[in-house]
């Protein structure tokens, strides 16, 4: 990583400059081990399940729900609230506690890269293989279930999926921010970051309290309750939660998810340039 970053000048390099290099940096370290393998085998899952659904048990899906309401369905409950924060975990917390954890900070945080630079760039590569690998697989999801569509429904099939995926990758932002703000905090992110995920976020998100509004999935939910005309479940969750409070509208929780992201993202860059890490064993 050194050399890399050496290669690029012999002075210090600008934040601009210094960025784009650990941009590329970190989109080649995401593919570096198994984190990598593992994620794509972990988003492989819903595309399993399409295709069990859509061949091994054709009579199922037409019965249960349209292909619409089956992708509407596994954004909601699949992707939004258990696949996109765990592959954000895993790629964000991996930014800096990796490093931390291999002894190799001492190297990353010397001339000629700010310390805010390595955390903003490998952060937004790791963010970027984060994107990718979870639109690849919702979109080969969407292709299964689609496959057996009648005509008049696979005409309105690629919008929706265009406008779920959209709104699944601008899931990635905060999350991302927020998992790479606790690598930089903790050497092991991974059981507190999974605590966050399936138990602190989604009891703000669902409690009936202003608190809610301290939960991105809060705001992550608000743009998919829209969906309810082709979802039922949504629909039902869309009554459930509007009896007992008021969500954003859409504009507002687009830029309360920006919020989150510039808000994490500075806090990990604040904390790299203020704080001199410990590379003793535990």
């Amino acid at each position: 990583m050194a050399t890399t970053l050496a290669a690029s000048g012999t002075g210090p390099l600008s934040w601009g400059r210094s960025l784009r290099v650990l941009v590329t940096l970190g989109l080649r370290l995401a593919f570096q081990g198994k984190r990598a393998l593992f994620v794509s085998l972990f988003l492989a899952a819903p595309v399993v399940l399409a295709i069990a659904l859509r061949y091994l048990i054709p009579n199922v899906p037409r019965a249960l729900a349209s292909s619409d309401e089956m992708i509407v369905n596994l954004s909601l409950m699949a992707y939004a609230q258990v696949l996109v924060p765990f592959v954000c975990l895993l790629f964000g917390t991996s930014v800096v506690s990796e490093e931390w954890d291999d002894k190799t900070l001492t190297y990353l945080f010397t001339r000629p890269v700010r310390k805010s630079a390595v955390v903003v760039g490998k952060g937004i590569g790791m963010w970027l293989v984060s994107v990718a690998l979870i639109a690849i697989s919702f979109a080969i999801t969407a292709i299964v279930i689609g496959s057996k569509s009648l005509p008049s429904d696979f005409q309105k099939h690629p919008m929706l999926v265009l406008q779920l995926l959209g709104i699944l990758c601008l899931a990635t932002l905060p999350y991302c921010a927020l998992f790479v703000f606790l690598g930089t905090v903790l050497r092991r992110p991974l059981i507190p970051g999974l605590v966050i995920i399936f138990g602190l976020e989604k009891f703000l998100a669902w409690i009936p309290a202003s608190v809610q509004q301290l939960a991105p999935f809060h705001y992550l939910r608000a743009l998919l309750l829209p969906f309810a005309d082709v979802s039922r479940l949504v629909r039902d969750i869309e009554r459930d939660v509007l009896r007992l409070t008021v969500q954003p509208t859409p504009t507002a929780a687009i830029v309360w998810l920006l919020g989150f992201t510039l808000v994490f993202g500075a806090l990990a860059g604040w904390v790299v340039s203020k704080r001199e890490y410990l590379l003793t064993k535990e």
